[in-house]
């Protein structure tokens, strides 16, 4: 489908960047890390666009965090979630190809595909590590995509969706416990997957499947779980979901409720379509200050593969949520490579900016290039939020 971009303005930076990452081999022993250290130079192609009162620009220092030239390449399915003393930021990907590169990391070389992987960032270092099992290896010992994540009693905990090998709709989805070894690592090998949780319902006309965000933190102490409604008879439209639990009740699922639009009922087949036409992947998040301090965010690829990111401004986790703006068109989005699945990143914005990403990849193909299939950040101020959102006439 074509698309029509407006005149872009173009300038170059660069950019050299100390990555150094592990890579874990996990079989019955504990794994064994070799640990290499890179430096590069990166160049990035400076896109900044604007729509009325509001400018995105790349967010360098994480884009060059994912540059890597061998090891872990390239991925999709980002997540990330803050270690609570706030030394490191855990990434969860999806999809994803390691192996070797070629012509300065611009092409693959030797690469191979396995189903997840783990990332993480020291705030105090500034190292990155890397977790990728071996070819032909998963690191949870499962065919499983990642969702979103959260910290509960020393642990990581996220839904892993089994995807239909034929449609790639979730066949099943489990609960993943993850622990950590002394030095942070994630301990693979003793992760405790809880089949088949009842946070996915299926039916001839739609699926109900939760865990693609998640927010704590809230006034009420409940944890939030968002996920969307899959019309299968609208051209498979995704809306959005959502649940709640107390933490301290995540494994009884029997507490978990769910909005109907009314009140917090006990069927997830009844909730109500809080917003239509979002992506697979999204985010809800506090607005941490500013004239919106106190409202939520809804980050969000239109219809979920397009190369329109919105969002939407809500006055509780559950809305009412406000009209869709445009918060950045992607330009990669053309020549067969499509965006998709974006969202806000809470663990690495700040108060006054927001980091967001959308991923990158070809429909019905694998990427030709890393650059093809790594996520893409970008950065936008909360106050420029405000500025688009609101009417001239009432500030």
């Amino acid at each position: 489908m074509a698309q029509m971009f407006g005149r872009i303005g173009f300038s170059v930076s660069s950019q050299v960047e100390t990555v150094r990452f592990f890579i874990f081999r996990p079989f019955r022993d504990r794994p064994r890390a070799k640990r290499l250290t890179f430096h590069f130079g990166l160049i990035f192609l400076f896109c900044p666009f604007s729509l009325e009162g509001q400018e995105v620009r790349p967010a360098e220092k994480w884009n060059a965090l994912l540059a890597q030239s061998s090891g872990w390449l390239a991925a999709d399915g980002i997540y990330s979630v803050a270690e609570p003393r706030g030394e490191c930021v855990y990434f969860l990907f999806s999809d994803t190809i390691c192996g070797t590169t070629k012509n300065s990391g611009r092409e693959f070389d030797d690469v191979f595909m396995v189903n997840h992987t783990f990332g993480r960032f020291s705030s105090i270092s500034g190292d990155a590590d890397f977790y990728i099992p071996s070819r032909g290896q998963n690191l949870l010992s499962e065919r499983i995509w990642l969702q979103d994540a959260f910290f509960h009693d020393g642990k990581l905990h996220f839904t892993a969706m089994c995807p239909e090998s034929r449609t790639w709709k979730p066949a099943r989805l489990d609960w993943v416990t993850l622990g950590f070894l002394a030095d942070g690592t994630p301990d693979f090998q003793n992760a405790v997957i809880r089949k088949n949780v009842p946070l996915l319902a299926d039916s001839p006309e739609r699926a109900f499947v939760l865990g693609a965000a998640i927010l704590e933190e809230t006034d009420d102490a409940f944890l939030y779980v968002f996920g969307y409604a899959d019309q299968k008879n609208e051209f498979s439209r995704k809306d959005l979901i959502a649940a709640r639990v107390k933490p301290e009740s995540l494994a009884d699922f029997e507490k978990w409720r769910f909005w109907n639009g009314t009140e917090w009922g006990t069927e997830l087949t009844e909730c109500a379509f809080l917003v239509k036409g979002i992506s697979p992947e999204f985010s809800i998040s506090p607005i941490p200050a500013g004239p919106l301090a106190g409202k939520f965010l809804l980050v969000y690829t239109r219809g979920g593969i397009s190369p329109f990111v919105e969002y939407r401004i809500g006055e509780s986790p559950i809305g009412p949520f406000g009209p869709a703006r445009e918060l950045w068109r992607v330009p990669e989005h053309r020549d067969g490579v499509s965006a998709y699945n974006a969202k806000a990143h809470p663990a690495l914005s700040t108060s006054e900016e927001l980091i967001f990403t959308h991923n990158l990849n070809r429909l019905g193909q694998l990427p030709r290039t890393p650059s093809e299939y790594r996520p893409r950040f970008l950065r936008v101020r909360y106050a420029d939020l405000y500025e688009n959102a609101t009417p001239k006439e009432s500030r």
